[in-house]
């Protein structure tokens, strides 16, 4: 395995080029297929098929569903408590005199109306197993699936990243090629800019999740590696550990393609092998990276000039670096969110004075970091006797009450998010916040 540096940087250059084109149709795109069609038996609709390594199947989604609700419109009306005395505010008290309906419902929809709803890119959908369907109850949603996360919003949010590595491709190569990056690193200025820009590049590409696209950022990525391991690899000393470093760069390099290829089948939100491509095409110039700056290490180099030592830090540099490319995300998609499972009982309070030693976290429940984008959602859900007692914190969130959660003890608790829905007999209780001396939030209204 061998290429002149010519041929190693016009090999680079293609790689990046590919890259780039596809990056740019990725993002042109701004949509994100579900990956999922759908069947209608009357005026029942339920989930015909999902779409291996699709976002349906990350989410849980399996075919024969049934499917509740679709791009915000119902489609099945589930048990719900009637109260004797409605509450025009949604705020009911007292026992419930009955449920309306006593099973879960088909809602009508005209024909026309239905074949266009099911046309439509989903980005909403709540659906339950036939066999749980039955047994719904206004004081349980076991057994609900939800689309839990903005795919479409997370493909466009890859623009960062995408515009980092052009600028990083047309900056570093430049810089590089001026010497100013060292002398050691001059000659292999287009594989260092290449093996560090494609992995951003390709990020619209993955986060595109087609099927064809994805293979391609997955071949992409490790090709792009390719160049600069090869460069790396002929800094290595002659020795015997140059031999089995050569092997373990075509070794990397032949796995990663292969798995790059291959994890288009394998279950979607595993990770695992996602995490395996990622260690090996990261191995592909980190390992004769660092195998190439190993004599400042070594016996022969304890006398060597401070030009050597330096040379070797160039070296391994240039092996680690594209490994934090690779490593490098979507800041929002790096926030951890919320989502709790229905069907339990959940009962969670703060503390009144907190752990850290700030006295801003005093009271607080839930913090979502503000930096976390709309398709961060927090989902709590939960059976009739489940509290969340204290503040909640989701600015950059779209928060969601499901089914029977709520606050249901006199307790003071608030919320802030980037938006809230309340869904089912969801209830949200601050009535013990006088007793605390917090402000309380009569009215709601929108603000721009």
């Amino acid at each position: 395995m061998s290429l002149s540096p010519l041929l190693r940087a016009r090999f680079a250059i293609v790689i990046a080029g590919i890259a780039l084109i596809g990056g740019v149709i990725a993002l042109t795109n701004w949509r994100v297929a579900l990956g999922v069609t759908f069947t209608s038996q009357g005026d029942v609709v339920q989930i015909a098929s999902v779409a291996p390594h699709s976002p349906a199947e990350a989410e849980g989604f399996v075919p024969g569903m049934v499917v509740l609700d679709l791009n915000n419109v119902q489609l099945m009306r589930t048990p719900q408590f009637v109260y004797a005395s409605p509450d025009p505010n949604g705020e009911q008290s007292g026992e419930p005199i009955g449920t309306d309906p006593v099973v879960a419902t088909p809602v009508h929809l005209p024909d026309d109306q239905l074949s266009f709803l099911l046309s439509e890119s989903v980005t909403e959908m709540t659906a339950i197993q036939a066999s749980d369907l039955p047994h719904m109850a206004p004081d349980t949603n076991a057994g609900w699936w939800f689309i839990r996360r903005d795919y479409s919003s997370e493909l466009a949010q890859t623009v960062f990243p995408y515009l980092a590595g052009m600028a990083f491709l047309l900056a570093g190569s430049w810089w590089l090629l001026s010497g100013r990056g060292g002398r050691s690193l001059q000659g292999m200025a287009f594989p260092i800019a290449v093996a560090v820009a494609v992995p951003l590049l390709a990020q619209p590409i993955t986060a595109s999740w087609n099927a064809p696209a994805l293979a391609l950022a997955g071949i992409l990525v490790p090709l792009g590696m390719l160049p600069l391991g090869l460069s790396l690899l002929e800094r290595v000393p002659e020795g015997p550990s140059r031999g089995p470093i050569r092997v373990a760069v075509a070794a990397a390099t032949a796995g990663a393609v292969l798995l790059g290829v291959v994890r288009v089948w394998l279950p979607a939100g595993s990770g695992s092998g996602d995490m395996l491509w990622v260690v090996l095409s990261a191995g592909i110039a980190l390992v004769p990276g660092i195998a190439a700056a190993a004599p400042a290490t070594s016996a022969e180099a304890r006398g060597a000039s401070g030009g050597k030592l330096v040379q070797s830090a160039e070296l391994a540099v240039a092996g680690a670096t594209p490994t934090m490319a690779l490593l490098t995300g979507s800041p929002a998609g790096s926030i951890g969110t919320i989502d709790i499972k229905g069907n339990v009982i959940v009962t969670l309070k703060a503390p009144a004075t907190s752990s850290y030693s700030s006295p801003a976290f005093n009271g607080v429940l839930f913090y979502v970091d503000k930096n976390a984008s709309s398709s961060n959602t927090v989902k709590l859900t939960g059976d009739s006797s489940s509290i969340y007692a204290g503040a909640m914190y989701f600015p950059g969130s779209n928060v969601t009450f499901i089914g029977n959660s709520g606050v249901n003890a006199p307790t003071c608790s608030e919320m802030v998010g980037y938006s809230m829905n309340f869904t089912g007999n969801s209830n949200f209780d601050i009535s013990g916040c006088s007793a605390q001396n917090v402000a309380q939030t009569r009215t709601v209204r929108l603000a721009q």
